[in-house]
């Protein structure tokens, strides 16, 4: 008897659906079952709206969630977290969320949704929907706030509310059709500087209200002590911190330094972070430093004991919407050294308080340091041009000269970096900042 495929294929699908429908009737009994669950958390949700972010890295952007959901927990706000990233969270996150008694769900790794084939990639969003529906429930994610990334098929709902928090993806990310779509179905956008913003509304063309709220200083780093630095004795610790991609101008620092050492300056260089670039700058620092001149730390969890072993903090970046790391060294009362680029003037307390450096290199130029051109942008904001325009690096020559002149006047870039610390510390807490997110969410939602 021949074969009926189109029988058989029908077959292979409502048996899929059954399935299908077993596996979300057990996995979701208890949900079911346990009425008062769903009173706790109808009960303390008091309007806060759920956060979507990818929480299986450990970087900037879940530093400052982590942060932010602490302190918001504190003012009696239940936390809502859909982790975007087909991982789970991390460890540390989990139990972070968990002692706030924060709900984190993770839909891309549902297993009841992951058992269809990628033929269904429909009805594995809309089943991640509703099992995420169910989990955190429906009127809790009326409001999302999505961290750096647009919202995947599962969150969007013809009702459902939208802010985009841009953390870097206008600047990092091309301009086309698809992500430009993307933006314009947000109800507003949270940018992280002025300089974000430009690039929000002149490159990529969004007509919707745009708030800047610039990031706070991370706990560890607000209460520590602050010192007003001497100056060394025997040699000056130069830092950088960062991942070690292309578009963090690592390269410019070490040739910098070797510029620096050429001329007989005491300096050594520490480079905290990690990255796909890391191979390609040991290899440079092996040709142009001293082995006792240089130190590749990798990551770095405790930015404080850093900073306590710094004299002057180096951010050489060809493109920073906002620049965290420089701040907090700044917070730290240590001179700090910036490439006059994009958000970097603006974490300055006071004009003066860091030293800007014009970046000069073009990415072609850039790359013959010891570098690569990948995953850089396509145009970042020249404060002191006010215009966007093609990336640039530093000139290590240029760094350098900036560098010998905060050592050779070491004193006086101590006392105002001191003075740029303390008002750091009262205007960037995790209180003001907190408090203006949570003005805007009011705004917006």
């Amino acid at each position: 008897m021949p074969c009926n495929y189109k029988i058989l294929g029908g077959f292979r699908y409502y048996s899929r659906l059954y399935l299908l429908g077993r596996r979300l009737k057990e996995q979701t009994q208890d949900y079911f079952d346990t009425a008062d669950r769903t009173e706790k958390y109808e009960m303390r949700a008091v309007g806060l709206p759920a956060n979507y972010l990818a929480l299986d890295d450990f970087g900037g952007l879940q530093c400052l969630y982590a942060g932010f959901a602490e302190a918001v927990a504190a003012k009696g706000y239940q936390i809502y977290t859909v982790n975007r990233a087909k991982a789970g969270p991390l460890p540390h996150f989990s139990a972070a969320l968990e002692q706030i008694d924060g709900v984190v769900q993770s839909p891309q790794t549902y297993r009841v949704a992951n058992i269809l084939p990628n033929s269904m990639r429909k009805t594995r969003g809309w089943v991640q929907r509703i099992r995420l529906n169910q989990m955190i429930g429906r009127s809790n994610l009326d409001h999302v706030v999505c961290w750096n990334a647009p919202p995947d098929r599962y969150m969007r709902t013809k009702h459902r509310k939208f802010v985009f928090y841009d953390h870097g993806y206008s600047s990092i990310n091309k301009v086309n059709t698809w992500r430009q779509k993307q933006l314009s179905r947000m109800n507003g956008i949270i940018s992280v500087s002025e300089s974000n913003k430009r690039l929000l509304l002149d490159l990529w063309q969004y007509q919707g209200p745009v708030h800047v709220v610039s990031n706070p200083l991370r706990q560890a780093i607000a209460r520590q002590s602050l010192n007003k630095r001497n100056t060394p004795t025997k040699e000056f610790r130069i830092t950088c911190a960062a991942r070690l991609i292309s578009f963090k101008g690592i390269a410019s620092v070490i040739h910098a330094t070797s510029y620096l050492i050429d001329r007989g300056y005491p300096v050594k260089l520490t480079i905290a972070g990690d990255g796909p670039e890391a191979p390609t700058l040991k290899e440079t620092a092996q040709k142009l430093l001293p082995k006792d001149k240089v130190a590749f730390l990798g990551l770095v969890q405790d930015m404080a004991a850093l900073f306590d072993e710094t004299d002057i903090f180096v951010a050489p970046s060809l493109r920073e919407p906002f620049g965290l790391s420089p701040l907090e060294a700044l917070a730290s009362g240590i001179p700090t050294v910036l490439s006059n680029i994009d958000g970097h003037p603006e974490i300055l307390p006071f004009e003066g308080a860091a030293t800007l450096v014009e970046p000069e290199l073009s990415v072609r130029e850039y790359v013959q340091l010891g570098s690569t051109n990948e995953k850089l942008p396509e145009y970042v904001y020249f404060p002191s041009l006010q215009s966007i325009a093609e990336p640039k690096a530093l000139a290590p020559d240029s760094l350098a000269e900036a560098l010998s002149r905060v050592i050779e006047t070491y004193a006086d870039h101590a006392n105002t970096a001191y003075e740029a610390a303390q008002q750091i510390r009262i205007g960037s807490s995790i209180e003001n900042y907190t408090d203006n997110l949570l003005d805007i969410f009011g705004k917006v939602f």
